[in-house]
């Protein structure tokens, strides 16, 4: 009896490389050219004559109704192993693993074990690379930020250090260098127009770069952000760019996640964590978002900023707090408005001021009013003007005082003390002949 089914058959296994992966079925399946199967000669082995192989997935993987992760890691060129699960037969190929190298030259389209695509269908490229500033011919497979070696520097790095913005504390802010960073714009810087109104300086913060420091190792020196070692840097890199960095080198140990763009977030080994977003942001919270900020605070925006709160809005400062707008300011209260303050209160004005109020006006002092104006003074009522005085009042003029009535003037007293100069002055009203005094009580 012959035992000639899976498991007892002999196990073939082989190597080749990836043609084809636009699988029809979308199961991350993969025409490979085999060696020792297939020959080179795409007229007698063309690629859409090759079986397609089934990837297997690893055991974290669940592979069934859309969960788990998606096979799709093998590109065309991509080195593969695998195995025939019909033996001999060989038409039923399932691979389970990729094959890094450094390649020597371009793909040949000619022939196979290459990758066949033009570039016009190629997206991203055709494999392998063949830019020296990106991933170029005679360097290992692995990824550079993996490797750090010198001769072989990584794009990101220039497009995030290149990029990166200076910002303000105050009233001030430089313009960064780079595209992704366009809309940093030069702030207008807020001058000391009175005296009395005091300017705090502007103070700089920096984004971190990749070559900052903010830990040391064991003998004191300062270690940058990225300083990977090989083989403790766990890359993953996309086709279009798109980054994930897990990185265990002692003293540099780091999450990083970029996105094509220029976006990306990254926690190095002090545990600070630089978030950059090119383009725009949206953040919705359903439910409550508690933030506690145990240092300071620092925010700046170029455009405008709207903020919309629907119902009580609580304001606590524990020091002093400190406001300069340089252009207007327009308040509008619907309901009620109320201030207290504990102490003394200063408002200087250095052009106009207008205060209208549709109603009235009342003004309470406990101790003493001044009301000092250095030129003229005019209050004008549409009806009647009471002055209530408590005790002693006074009207003191260094110069003349003119009091003129259109009807009568009258003054009510225990005792009533008139000096009347027989002199009239110069702009007395014509025809006024003097007072006629009328007493009573």
């Amino acid at each position: 009896m012959t035992n000639n089914y899976m498991g007892f058959d002999k196990f073939v296994w082989f190597q080749g490389v990836v043609e084809d992966r636009g699988d029809p079925l979308m199961l991350g399946r993969c025409k490979v050219r085999c060696l020792g199967f297939h020959d080179e000669n795409k007229q007698t082995s063309p690629t859409e004559n090759l079986p397609w192989a089934h990837p297997i997935q690893p055991l974290t993987s669940t592979a069934m109704s859309g969960m788990g992760e998606t096979p799709l890691g093998p590109v065309e060129g991509t080195w593969v192993v695998g195995f025939f699960r019909d033996g001999n037969t060989a038409q039923e190929p399932i691979i389970f693993g990729v094959i890094a190298g450094i390649p020597g030259e371009g793909p040949d389209r000619a022939k196979g074990f290459n990758d066949p695509r033009i570039p016009e269908d190629a997206p991203h490229g055709t494999f392998p690379k063949e830019d020296q500033a990106i991933h170029g011919l005679n360097e290992p497979d692995t990824n550079r930020l993996a490797r750090n070696e010198e001769d072989y520097t990584h794009a990101i790095f220039e497009t995030k250090d290149a990029c990166f913005v200076i910002e303000p504390k105050g009233a001030q802010s430089r313009k960064a260098d780079g595209d992704n960073c366009k809309g940093v714009t030069q702030a207008t810087v807020l001058t000391n127009e009175h005296p009395t109104v005091p300017v705090t300086p502007a103070k700089i913060w920096d984004e971190p770069l990749t070559t900052s420091t903010f830990v040391q190792n064991d003998e004191g020196e300062d270690v940058p952000r990225y300083k990977a070692l090989y083989p403790y840097n766990h890359v993953y890199e996309s086709e279009s760019g798109h980054i994930m960095e897990y990185d265990d080198t002692k003293y540099a140990e780091r999450i990083h996640e970029y996105h094509k763009t220029g976006t990306f977030f990254e926690i190095d080994a002090s545990g600070t964590k630089s978030t950059r977003i090119v383009a725009n942001n949206y953040t919705i919270v359903a439910g409550t978002n508690d933030v506690s900020i145990r240092g300071d605070c620092n925010l700046t925006i170029d455009g405008n900023a709207t903020t919309y709160i629907k119902k009580d809005w609580n304001i606590h400062v524990g020091g002093n707090k400190t406001e300069y707008v340089t252009g207007n300011v327009v308040e509008k209260y619907a309901c009620n408005h109320s201030t207290y303050v504990g102490n003394d209160h200063t408002l200087v004005v250095s052009g106009n001021s207008s205060i209208e109020v549709c109603k009235n006006l009342h003004e309470y002092t406990h101790l003493l009013r001044q009301d000092i104006v250095d030129g003229n003074r005019e209050d004008t009522y549409g009806s009647v003007h009471i002055h209530k005085v408590a005790q002693q009042y006074y009207s003191t003029s260094g110069d003349k005082m003119v009091i003129t009535s259109s009807d009568n003037l009258y003054a009510y007293g225990q005792e009533i003390h008139l000096n009347l100069s027989v002199d009239h002055p110069a702009d007395t009203p014509a025809g006024w002949q003097g007072p006629t005094l009328v007493c009573s009580g």
